[in-house]
């Protein structure tokens, strides 16, 4: 059986057209009826997430630091600490309970500071944030007890990652505040 490259171009080609028609598809069936909107719901969500994502997106959170934060600066602190200074511990093979409680109580002690943290921001859609970052500082956890895998610095990136969506919830509240405050006075 001889190799034809033009076969295989057609094969591709059907099967890119195949999953075309499949998207269009999908599309159209969550553009209308009781899905009506769906579609471009997760479309305009994605390209949101896209946006957060970009170095620029990044620097302008720096505007909605508050003296407040500290709190995630402890939290941040311990952290660093448990993740450079304990773990090591664990990597002799010695100390996997006693990595393990001090993995425990740092993550207790993060969600006392996110949760000082929430109470400071009580403005804000703040039942939907906490939920966010209670999952996001349950998996983190949740990874920093696997043996192994622990030696990353996962509770420091966790803790990144919950300050990183305090910052932008502000931001986003913010803006909706602007746009509220915008469509109230072309009503007056």
């Amino acid at each position: 059986m001889l190799y034809d490259p033009q076969k295989k171009q057609n094969f591709e080609d059907e099967k890119l057209k195949t999953r075309q028609e499949k998207a269009q598809k999908t599309l159209k069936e969550n553009s209308i009826g009781k899905n009506k909107g769906q579609a471009q719901k997760t479309i305009r969500s994605a390209k949101n997430l896209l946006k957060k994502l970009t170095p620029l997106h990044a620097l302008s959170l720096a505007t909605q630091i508050r003296p407040s934060d500290l709190v995630y600066l402890i939290a941040l602190v311990a952290a660093i600490l448990k993740d450079f200074l304990i773990d090591p511990i664990e990597a002799t093979g010695i100390g996997y309970a006693f990595v393990f409680i001090i993995t425990l109580l740092v993550s207790i002690l993060i969600w006392f500071m996110m949760t000082l943290a929430n109470f400071s921001d009580s403005g804000q859609k703040v039942n939907h944030k906490v939920i966010k970052s209670w999952l996001v500082l349950l998996g983190g956890t949740t990874a920093e007890m696997l043996f192994g895998v622990n030696i990353l610095p996962i509770e420091t990136l966790t803790v990144f990652i919950i300050y990183f969506m305090a910052l932008s919830a502000r931001k986003e509240a913010k803006e909706k505040a602007k746009e509220e405050a915008a469509a109230q006075e072309s009503y007056a």
